[in-house]
């Protein structure tokens, strides 16, 4: 599965990554996104390949277009839209035809032109907590406290009850 991210429509769905964008910090905001889904893609034992397609450059004076960081492919539009690239890449896959793609975003305009090549799509905000139930289960199997014998479970009853 190809996962095709818009990725400040899904920044803003992260409370934290939201954070470092009303404080202008946009770089720690992408970088923070290619970390959490660079922890989902291993999570899913990479099956999902990822492309993020982020408005503007990397940074003021940059002219990277596209990189790779963590296993996530990621592209800056520069001058034109996001979503212009992200109907080019749908484009080029289709072309290609290649299947098995879900694209990421809650703008509709990017959610008809999905629609209109027959691929997936997910709005951000579902995604969004598709990531988080997949997150945590990783959390709640860390956290299991570890269970202790019948043994030793009579023992500390035991004493217990001698303190009354």
């Amino acid at each position: 599965m190809i996962l095709v991210v818009d990725g400040f429509n899904l920044i803003y769905k992260f409370h934290e990554l939201e954070n470092f964008m009303l404080n202008n910090e946009l770089d720690k905001a992408m970088m923070g996104l290619v970390e959490y889904l660079s922890y989902l893609s291993n999570r899913l034992k990479k099956q999902h390949k990822i492309y993020i397609f982020f408005d503007g450059k990397k940074f003021r004076g940059d002219d990277t277009y596209q990189e790779v960081i963590q296993g996530i492919h990621c592209y800056y539009s520069h001058e034109t839209s996001a979503d212009n690239l992200i109907e080019e890449f749908i484009k080029n896959k289709r072309l290609n035809n290649i299947s098995g793609i879900r694209v990421i975003s809650s703008d509709k305009k990017i959610q008809n032109f999905t629609k209109k090549y027959k691929y997936e799509y997910q709005s951000s905000e579902d995604f969004y907590l598709w990531f988080k139930e997949i997150t945590s289960e990783v959390k709640e199997i860390q956290e299991k406290p570890e269970t202790i014998s019948k043994k030793e479970m009579d023992y500390w009853l035991n004493v217990f009850k001698k303190r009354k």
